[in-house]
């Protein structure tokens, strides 16, 4: 009998691109593998405990083929998957099969509870005019529904998601149903309530989950930034207290003209922490960020690839693009999964292909989510994105390459080529 490696999380079958899901523990990063239609077929009936010779039996029925020809398939796919580390003969083990042809089942789902904050970010995508966050009923009913479709991994985010007065139900439900949760927070808290909002934090190591806290520069510079003169220390505090707990911590630094002479300087920083892993990126032209802060992205991409290189260990990573190359799926998609495999849920209820394309695709306040994913599901799909063959002599290519949000922000120009 062939049994599943247990690194194999999930089987995912989709309307096309169907893949496998797979965890490297030494990153803590679930990955993507793709499968065509046949290899979907033999994992699905390996995983409801067929024999290679049951299996033969069975698809030489579905596709009507000779014994012998499936055979040939179904063995050189075994092989390939026993070469891989994906099957053993020893310890049983089988992994969901989840997904339907009907939609495409996100994989990754932003939940922007709330737009309250305390602070006052001058590059925040957000229009924090009206401060909206998800009801008590619609988050119990967006969950349920979210729990139902086997979503894999929630980032909850905001404005600041600890301040939502349902993020304890909202923690507890997750993790308790198996899903992995990432939280995307500034650490700058109301003192009387830091000691509890850490203790929730604490609960998501349970399915590998981590926090990502925002440091944008040093101690002037991120509290300038912040509009706020006690935030940097404050949130030195909290990191150091997240990483004392034994949690996963990741930084990110949005970088724009006022703090790129201190990228390096913040990297040094954030490893001495014990800060696991920091992500530096640009800013979009959105919310109360304005063009005049912006940096240039290609001279950006230079220097975060170079402190890659020099600050990156195996106990610290710099998140360039060759590591998310890594992580990000293998599924041969024509885009990055924006509108299909992640989706973003606002505070208002719209539901957005990504946290920075605020293009909505549906509201759950009018259409209830299983609905709304095969209604318009599909919208992005076939999108091809940004890519060096259609885009090469473009100024804006490191900008927008791969990326169908940057790509549909830039196509308001004129000379657009991906946009034609």
């Amino acid at each position: 009998m062939l049994y599943f490696n247990k690194n194999i999380k999930t089987i995912v079958r989709q309307p096309q691109n169907s893949y496998l899901k797979i965890f490297d523990p030494k990153i803590n990063y679930e990955y993507s593998q793709g499968i065509n239609e046949t290899g979907l077929s033999i994992l699905e009936l390996l995983a409801k405990e067929n024999n290679p010779n049951s299996i033969i039996e069975k698809l030489s029925n579905k596709y009507h083929e000779d014994k012998y020809s499936v055979e040939q398939k179904v063995n050189k796919f075994i092989i390939l998957l026993k070469k891989t580390c994906f099957l053993n003969e020893n310890v049983r083990y089988f992994p969901q099969v989840i997904g339907t042809t009907k939609y495409f089942t996100p994989d990754y789902i932003t939940l922007e509870l709330t737009k309250k904050c305390l602070l006052n970010c001058s590059h925040c995508y957000l229009d924090k005019t009206e401060k909206i966050e998800i009801s008590e009923k619609k988050i119990h009913k967006i969950l349920d529904d979210l729990i139902s479709i086997k979503v894999s991994t929630i980032q909850l985010t905001g404005g600041e998601p600890m301040l939502y007065p349902q993020i304890e139900y909202v923690i507890d439900t997750l993790v308790n149903n198996g899903i992995k949760v990432l939280i995307t927070t500034s650490g700058f808290y109301p003192p009387e309530k830091e000691d509890y909002i850490l203790g929730l934090i604490s609960k998501i190591q349970k399915n590998h989950g981590f926090v990502q806290v925002s440091l944008d520069g040093l101690k002037d510079t991120h509290n300038s930034i912040r509009k706020n003169r006690s935030c940097f220390e404050r949130t030195i505090n909290v990191i150091q207290k997240l990483v004392k707990m034994n949690i996963e911590v990741h930084t990110a630094m949005c970088v724009q003209k006022i703090n790129f002479s201190e990228v390096e300087a913040v990297t040094a920083l954030v490893q001495t922490l014990g800060v696991k892993l920091h992500r530096i990126s640009n800013i979009i032209e959105e919310g109360n960020a304005t063009k005049e802060i912006l940096v240039n992205t290609e001279e950006l991409i230079k220097v975060i690839n170079h402190f890659s290189q020099q600050y990156s260990t195996k106990k610290f990573v710099v998140s360039n693009s060759e590591y998310s190359s890594k992580i990000i799926s293998n599924r041969k998609s024509p885009n990055c999964g924006c509108g299909t495999l992640m989706l973003t849920i606002s505070s208002n209820l719209d539901v957005y292909p990504c946290t920075l394309n605020r293009t909505s695709m549906f509201n759950l306040n009018k259409i209830k989510l299983i609905e709304g994913l095969t209604k318009y599901g599909k919208k992005f799909y076939n999108i091809k994105a940004p890519s060096r063959d259609d885009c090469n002599n473009c100024r804006y290519l490191h900008e927008c390459l791969g990326c169908l949000t940057q790509g549909i922000l830039h196509s308001k120009m004129k000379e657009c080529v991906w946009q034609k």
